[in-house]
């Protein structure tokens, strides 16, 4: 068998269409949020993950008469498997671009017909698929699996033949090996790791789920259409929810996907779209390492959709000075960042005629505030970019769990740290004090995706004293500032900077790696290209997964040996791959002039006007941390830009 999900059922896939002529799109999205009471599968954002793709392709040019919407109790397992056939298999003509969405939980169940390395069998989970297994009652017959799956893409494939292109897309998850630590309330997970099978039968396979195979779906048949997958995680990891500014939840991959969209340029392909959907996805959690398969060199969308337009709208006059933006968190907009109001017909931002600050940022709009009077008549007349970039402030969520008793004392030390907010809910780090013994106290302090990044015992209560709680500062502010920094991008409007990673084949060849995943003890090189028209100075630091910052550029040298002219490269030299396992960062910094990231010497001014300077400083040097710093960074003055990749063992 094909396997549809390929050794896990969370994927999400999109394919490329090169169509001629007058081929049709035919898109069919369908999720399930709000499963039966007594099914026992929590509530997921399935419904939000519906409406946000659908605007999102009605923005890139696919009419929405021709998306076909299915959910919660419309998606059973008959009706699902009845749309697939009626909305896309019967619908589609050769040359055609057919898209299926599935947004819900998925789950494992043993396999039946023996095809399977690993013996289980991925499948998505309907509207009327309990959790349990219920032995003579419910055996997971109505579970929708890969077999069935596979059937009938393979119809919708040859019917679309070798011109049409099939985009399948599932923010979903079958299994996860664990998720460590109990976060539910701070990620909600889609998917589960109980498997539709009796306990004892799934003994013997159970440890060997390392061993499953994944086949090619894109296998050369030149009588089938292609498809390229992307799956929202790894093998046997879970998919998770994401919250928004705004406090509304998405499938992390989807929001992911849609959001990566936004910042493609007219000719990017299907690797640029991942690489920024992985990078996205990285800053949330380290335990959903998506992964890709199939022609991701194609391009985007192909001819389906329009060009996008390298700037924003502007939507609506509220008043005098209070304007619509027509551009959101999506497209990467952020609080207290400056625009320019362009005439359409200035080909270079040459000076903008009116300049706003974004007040407040919803998903696809913002509003902005006139510096100063200015009267439009035709909004259609005018264009807007972003000119200063607002920057995260730096501070921490930080989730007390302790014993009540020690509450009160314990939460007036940590809020004397600036950067420190203490949450309940939402938060980026968990400190628990917990009395294990009469004589004995545990202080852990533990990230969301499972890293224990503090672990002290106390023989009590009265040795938590100043130097503990400057040991547990020192540890939150290393993670906020490695945390800052990893999400910490502007865009790239100037130099036209790009990073590859190449790793070291069994002959010794150093080749480009398309998959970013590296092996423990395995070499690799680092390649940073100038695309540009212009001379830039680069820097390079290093995010690991448990949140140590490195610098790796400059290093022995200063920083004006670093310097890449337009159309030449930079190759570092091979470093060998270590631990710790999870999701590794590099952050690209690119300017006009030479800065040290170095802490300041007394007596000197190694202080530039730049600052990308300042801000790198506070994120990389410890003690130089100050909650409140915004700055904004000119999209001129520098950019900073990242590219990630697994370290696995």
């Amino acid at each position: 068998m094909r396997n549809y999900f390929t050794y896990l059922l969370c994927f999400f896939a999109l394919s490329n269409s090169f169509v001629k002529g007058q081929s049709k799109t035919h898109v069919l999205l369908t999720g399930i949020g709000s499963y039966p009471s007594n099914s026992d599968w929590h509530k997921l954002s399935s419904a939000n993950d519906l409406d946000l793709l659908q605007l999102s392709l009605v923005d890139f040019g696919i009419p929405k008469s021709q998306i076909t919407i299915k959910k919660d109790a419309e998606v059973t397992h008959a009706n699902l498997l009845t749309s697939i056939e009626s909305d896309l298999l019967n619908k589609v003509s050769p040359g055609d671009f057919a898209y299926f969405h599935f947004s819900g939980h998925g789950q494992q169940i043993r396999d039946k017909n023996n095809d399977e390395v690993d013996g289980l069998d991925e499948a998505l989970v309907p509207y009327d698929s309990p959790k349990f297994f219920n032995k003579g009652i419910y055996e997971g017959e109505r579970l929708v699996t890969d077999d069935e799956l596979h059937m009938l893409f393979s119809r919708i494939r040859k019917k679309l033949g070798p011109e049409g292109r099939l985009l399948v897309c599932i923010d979903a998850c079958h299994s996860g090996s664990a998720t460590r630590g109990n976060n539910q309330d701070k990620l909600n997970s889609r998917g589960t790791h109980i498997i539709m099978a009796d306990a004892f039968d799934m003994l013997p396979i159970i440890n060997n789920q390392e061993n499953s195979n994944v086949d090619n779906i894109n296998s050369d048949n030149p009588q089938l259409a292609p498809q390229i997958n992307f799956y929202s995680s790894s093998p046997h990891q879970l998919s998770y929810e994401y919250k928004d500014k705004n406090n509304k939840s998405y499938g992390l991959f989807s929001y992911a996907f849609c959001k990566s969209l936004y910042e493609l340029n007219n000719d990017d392909n299907y690797k640029t779209l991942w690489d920024k959907l992985s990078l996205f996805i990285s800053y949330q959690t380290s335990i959903q390492t998506p992964y890709a398969e199939g022609r991701i060199n194609e391009k985007v969308f192909g001819k389906l959709v329009r060009t996008q337009n390298r700037y924003f709208t502007l939507k609506k006059i509220l008043a005098p000075n209070l304007l619509i933006l027509g551009a959101g968190a999506l497209q990467g907009i952020t609080e207290g960042s400056k625009v320019g109001i362009y005439e359409l017909k200035d080909r270079h931002y040459a000076k903008p005629i009116a300049t706003a600050i974004v007040d407040g940022v919803d998903i696809f709009t913002s509003d902005i505030t006139l510096s100063k009077k200015w009267k439009a008549k035709n909004l259609s007349k005018y264009k807007v970019k972003v000119i200063e970039h607002q920057t995260a402030e730096l501070i921490i969520k930080l989730k007390l769990d302790s014993d009540i008793k020690y509450e009160s004392i314990i939460s007036k030390k940590l809020i004397e740290n600036p950067i420190i907010t203490l949450e309940k809910n939402n938060y980026d780090l968990q400190l628990l004090i917990r009395e294990n013994a009469p004589d004995s106290i545990q202080i852990l302090i533990n990230s969301p995706d499972g890293f224990t990044l503090y672990d002290n015992f106390l023989n009590n209560i009265q040795e938590l004293e100043d130097d503990i709680f400057y040991q547990i500062d020192e540890c939150i502010s290393k993670f906020a500032r490695a945390n800052n920094l990893r999400k910490l991008n502007t865009p790239d409007n100037f130099f036209g900077a790009e990073i590859e990673l190449y790793i070291r084949d069994s002959t010794g060849k150093f080749n480009i790696s398309e998959t970013k995943v590296l092996h423990t003890n395995q070499k690799a090189k680092i390649k940073i290209h100038n695309r540009g028209k212009e001379v830039f100075y680069f820097s390079l630091f290093d995010i690991s997964p448990n949140s140590e910052i490195e610098k790796l550029i400059p290093r022995e040298k200063a920083a004006i040996d670093y310097s890449l002219s337009p159309d030449s490269t930079y190759l570092s030299d091979s470093f060998e791959v270590s631990p710790p396992y999870g999701t590794d960062v590099l952050k690209l910094i690119c300017t006009k002039e030479p800065i040290e990231f170095n802490a300041p010497v007394r007596g000197k001014n190694s202080e530039s006007n730049n600052p990308i300077q300042k801000l790198i400083r506070t994120l990389y040097l410890p003690g130089m941390e100050t909650r409140g710093l915004k700055p904004s960074l000119s999209t001129d003055q520098g950019y900073i830009g990242s590219f990630t990749f697994i370290v696995k063992e």
